[in-house]
């Protein structure tokens, strides 16, 4: 059922958006920066990254769904 689909890409998108915030946050922190291995720092950034165009294909997939409506 389409309306099911709509929320529980609502549901992902507030999820990831959570977690985008959170390594933000995390980048933010200049102790974080300065303490963290670089490889940890990257890891987070490519997160981001990632979560930025998991985002993009769940918007996408909503806009179909209004679509077929």
């Amino acid at each position: 059922d389409i309306n099911k689909e709509q929320r529980r890409i609502q549901d992902k998108c507030a999820q990831l958006l959570k977690a985008k915030d959170a390594k933000e946050s995390r980048l933010k922190n200049k102790d974080f920066i300065r303490n963290a291995p670089a490889d940890i720092v990257e890891k987070e950034r490519q997160g981001i990254e990632d979560i930025s165009q998991t985002l993009g294909r769940l918007k996408k997939m909503q806009e179909e769904l209004n679509g077929a409506r």
